[in-house]
C-alpha cells in the first residue's frame, strides 16, 4: 500500500523520482493552494534521525529540485533493507506509513 500511495504522489504530480528515492515536491503541493506546514526544529527528532529517517533537509541538495522536499522512499544502501519497488530497491521515507493509513 505505501508504493501504490507513493506511485499515486507521483502521477498527481506531488512528487519526484531522483537517483531511486523519491521526494514529495513542496512546491508542487503549493502551487495547488495547498500550505505546507514545515515542522518546527524544536518539536521534531534530532537532526541526525530526521537526516536516516527521510533525508535531511539540507542534505543531498543535488538530488532534491527544493531543499525542503523530503523523502517518501530511500533508495537502499548496500546492507540496507530494501523492497523492490518501480523505482529500485529501497525502503519507506519517514512517516509516509501515518499519509497510507490516514
Amino acid at each position: 500500500r505505501v508504493q501504490k500511495f507513493i506511485e499515486k504522489l507521483e502521477d498527481l504530480g506531488f512528487a519526484y523520482e531522483s537517483n531511486g528515492s523519491v521526494y514529495f515536491s513542496i512546491d508542487a503541493f503549493n502551487k495547488q493552494g495547498y500550505n505546507y506546514r514545515k515542522l518546527v526544529p524544536a518539536a521534531s527528532t534530532s537532526e541526525a534521525e530526521m537526516a536516516e529517517g527521510e533525508g535531511a533537509l539540507a542534505a543531498e541538495e543535488a538530488e532534491k529540485r527544493n531543499k525542503n522536499d523530503f523523502a517518501v522512499w530511500k533508495a537502499s544502501k548496500p546492507g540496507e533493507p530494501a523492497w523492490e519497488s518501480r523505482w529500485g530497491p529501497g525502503r519507506p521515507g519517514w512517516h509516509i506509513e501515518c499519509s497510507v493509513m490516514a
